[in-house]
């Protein structure tokens, strides 16, 4: 099960559809197999990039079935279950989990304004999910929601059973400081924090004291898992292949909607 530490590149995948917009298991399959080929350390499914909006319970659970299913375990899966209704979070979270999945990863809902409806929300959800272990997503650009630091930290002070920040506020190097700050402080226990928006700040993240990344990662992007590898073993030389041009430069065209056709199509190219 995932727990506080986790690290590495966890990619977030696309779901694959047919011309007819049908689910494309083949294509599933392939992709599967290329992250593994990469070497990322687990997968994120049924986030944004994922386009878990517009896919119905039913067709959730199907992907999430058989992507676990083609990996076998190879590595841990995240399954997003963000909703309106708590209901639909709840029974997502147990069908994946009785498949196999490591955890879930949940966004706040929309129109959550207040630290006090944002920590109401989460003690909710966590009541809900029990013992299963939650990657909290703070995306402030796309939910609309902001958490404070201090909310951070209360949040993860109070509810044990949230294991990872997928931290994605922009800019956030300054948040992702004070967060580290206050575990060397001993004001709560440590956490993993994996980094998204594309890798755009992945390597000042990694010196900030990220544990890795959750986010896209393109054909052209198995750098990130480079990235992460060898700033995580000290090597300062290798740490060189962070700034490598194409890293950073299909970094930002994934931040920006308008790079995501190019994301996509790098993906149409790989099969």
């Amino acid at each position: 099960m995932l727990d506080e530490t986790a690290k590495g590149v966890f990619a977030i995948a696309a779901t694959p559809f047919t011309d007819d917009g049908a689910l494309d298991f083949d294509s599933i399959d392939r992709m599967v197999d290329f992250y593994v080929e990469c070497g990322v350390s687990g997968l994120t499914i049924l986030g944004i990039m994922g386009e878990a909006a517009k896919l119905s319970n039913e067709e959730s659970a199907a992907v999430a079935s058989r992507i676990l299913a083609r990996l076998d375990g190879k590595i841990p899966v995240v399954v997003g279950v963000s909703a309106p209704s708590m209901n639909a979070i709840q029974s997502l979270t147990k069908k994946v989990t009785d498949m196999g999945a490591a955890g879930v990863m949940v966004a706040p809902m929309s129109g959550l304004h207040t630290d006090q409806q944002i920590e109401s929300y989460f003690h909710s959800v966590c009541e809900s999910l029990g013992d299963t272990p939650i990657v909290l997503q703070d995306y402030p650009p796309t939910t609309g929601v902001w958490f404070s630091t201090p909310l951070l930290n209360k949040l993860f002070t109070d509810l044990p059973s949230l294991k990872v920040l997928k931290h994605e506020d922009w800019p956030g190097l300054r948040k992702l400081t004070q967060f580290r700050a206050a575990e060397a402080a001993g004001e709560r226990r440590r956490v993993s924090v994996l980094v998204g928006n594309g890798g755009v700040f992945l390597p000042q993240e990694l010196r900030r004291g990220a544990d890795g990344a959750m986010t896209r990662a393109s054909p052209i992007r198995k750098c990130w898992c480079r990235c992460v590898t060898s700033t995580q073993t000290g090597n300062p030389m290798k740490r060189k292949i962070c700034s490598m041009p194409t890293c950073h430069l299909f970094g930002t065209n994934s931040r920006s909607a308008s790079g995501w056709p190019y994301e996509r199509k790098s993906f149409v190219g790989a099969g």
